[in-house]
């Protein structure tokens, strides 16, 4: 692929009216103004037309358009700059940043007043994710059973003072709970990272494959553009691919956030197995309309294929879609299966029933300490532990559709963002292209899903 150098030129498309250029001169400007006219994908009878003795423009307008001059002297070739809508973006990153290093509890601000202040938006913080987040009704019910169990206790060892709770030992309560909900956190997590692994390789995947169909070119022994002699209206070319990868990102999003389908109740119980079959359908109908859409993309590397496009570049473009089917199968592999059903089970019950017997060494402990207040506290903490760190592993159990505290955006990652990326590429190649148009179905949680004119 050779390298193009883009300036804004006025051209002149000539006809048989009187000047002073010789012939060869009227040819190199009508060349010219056909080549700028197919590069800019403007091409119609009202611009060109052909005339059927010489095969020349004769249209008599006068265009302003950008005319792409090939070049093929290898690696010295320049492409010149042109205006980003990202030039002023500095002034706007150093004023935000300015702002975030005022505000109280900034990281790395030195000096007394911002360590307290820090210190103190960092726990109110984290109490507040802590209630919001962590406490469920698994933990009031085990705090209930901890509470009850040890003031029982207590009263029978003050009729009974040769109960000793203090023999109890920890060590169950370390392998029946902790060791399996650590592990239950560090495989959902992995689970997570991989998810977020996949999406971004997925979106840069997609950002080169529709790149490569925006400004691929290839070129013929007398350095010919092959872009610009095809007969393919590129602009609409890449508007249909941008208008497919779309669909993709948009049905992938919507399939990613379909309802959780793993839970215990969709395996053992008959309205959760019916929740599981409902789902299992709509999952399988987006991903047969997902691969309806991938061979729609294939499709449009054959139109390359068809102008020129070297087998090694159409090889390269076919690995990007590989890929891209690739990555969204694994996301939805991430989607469907999950940690084991059967430690979740079990985390779930020991989490929530295991801390009220030990209520003998919490009423030992009063006993000793002369305060059942203490002990009670004591065993409540014990239980929010346990049941912080289950909950810990039932955000993460699906990283798409969990809390947003730690769970994927996927709406913001594949749709809203990603779409934006794509046509910052479309704006840069069609700078005068009009304004790009697509529905897009937006699923939400709260009322029915509408149907969103995407426009930009």
């Amino acid at each position: 692929m050779g390298n193009v150098e883009t300036k804004e030129t006025t051209v002149i498309v000539a006809g048989k009216a009187a000047g002073t250029e010789d012939d060869s001169t009227k040819n190199t400007l009508n060349a010219n103004a056909k080549k700028s006219c197919l590069m800019a994908g403007v091409v119609d009878d009202d611009v060109v037309q052909r005339d059927e003795k010489n095969d020349t423009p004769t249209n008599s307008n006068v265009l302003k358009k950008s005319e792409t001059s090939d070049k093929s002297n290898g690696p010295s070739e320049t492409v010149s700059r042109r205006k980003s809508q990202f030039d002023d973006l500095l002034q706007e990153e150093i004023a935000v940043r300015n702002k975030i290093r005022s505000m109280p509890g900034a990281q790395g601000k030195g000096g007394v007043f911002n360590v307290v202040s820090s210190t103190i938006i960092n726990m109110v913080s984290a109490f507040l994710v802590f209630a919001v987040y962590l406490i469920s009704l698994e933990s009031l019910l085990s705090i209930g059973l901890c509470v009850g169990f040890t003031i029982y206790t207590y009263n029978i060892y003050n009729d009974n003072p040769n109960i000793d709770g203090s023999i109890m030992n920890w060590v169950l309560l370390s392998f029946a709970v902790i060791t399996p909900l650590s592990a239950a956190i560090r495989m959902s997590f992995s689970r997570r990272e991989l998810a977020n692994t996949q999406i971004a390789n997925f979106k840069a995947t997609m950002i080169h494959l529709y790149s490569s169909h925006l400004c691929w070119d290839w070129y013929d022994k007398q350095g010919q553009s092959g872009r610009a002699v095809a007969r393919v209206d590129w602009r609409e070319h890449n508007d249909d691919l941008l208008r497919t990868m779309c669909q993709v990102s948009s049905k992938l999003t919507r399939l990613l956030t379909l309802p959780t389908a793993g839970r215990g109740r969709h395996r053992v119980i008959s309205y959760g197995r019916k929740q599981r079959a409902e789902l299992a359908v709509i999952a399988g109908k987006l991903r047969r309309s997902i691969l309806e859409d991938m061979n729609y993309i294939s499709d449009k590397c054959e139109v390359l294929k068809r102008e020129g496009l070297p087998p090694n570049e159409a090889t390269r473009i076919r690995q990007w879609e590989r890929f891209i089917t690739t990555q969204v199968e694994q996301l939805l592999v991430i989607k469907r299966y999950r940690t084991p059903q059967a430690l979740r089970s079990f985390a779930r019950i020991f989490s929530v029933f295991l801390p009220p017997f030990y209520a003998p060494f919490y009423a030992k402990m009063a006993e000793e300490l002369n305060s059942l207040g203490i002990a009670i506290s004591f065993s409540i903490l014990t239980s929010i532990a346990l049941t912080s760190l289950f909950e810990s592993v039932f955000q993460l159990e699906d990283p798409f559709v969990g809390s947003r505290l730690d769970c994927i955006d996927v709406e913001a990652d594949l749709r809203d963002e990603f779409f934006m990326e794509l046509l910052d590429l479309r704006n840069y190649y069609f700078p005068d292209a009009p304004p790009f148009e697509a529905k897009i179905l937006i699923p939400s949680p709260e009322r029915s899903p509408e149907i969103r004119l995407f426009r930009a």
